[in-house]
């Protein structure tokens, strides 16, 4: 959202792969608000909006729930929480599609 570099390249590609049919892209909503906090202080609250929106027509929103920040907060090998919450909300996400 914010064309930083040098991680600006790889994520376009890999955004880019939500425009193919056997790609599914997805992002938890703690993903959504932390770019979205980081855009609107560099590009302003309505410009920051646009762009997330935009970036939904491509990628799909996991759910979080209890379950979720309960299994990042358990496993012992998961030292960034933020993190955590991520890779359970994505566990949890392809569950729900097979």
């Amino acid at each position: 959202m914010n064309k930083e570099y040098p991680l600006f390249s790889d994520t376009a590609r890999v955004l880019s792969l939500g425009n193919r049919s056997d790609y599914g892209l997805f992002t938890s909503p703690v993903c959504l608000a932390i770019a979205f906090y980081f855009a609107e202080k560099k590009s302003g609250t309505s410009l920051a909006k646009k762009k997330l929106k935009l970036i939904l027509e491509h990628i799909k929103v996991t759910t979080l729930g209890d379950k979720t920040v309960r299994q990042a907060l358990n496993n012992a090998s998961i030292h960034d929480v933020e993190d955590g919450i991520q890779y359970y909300s994505a566990l949890a996400s392809v569950v729900i599609l097979l």
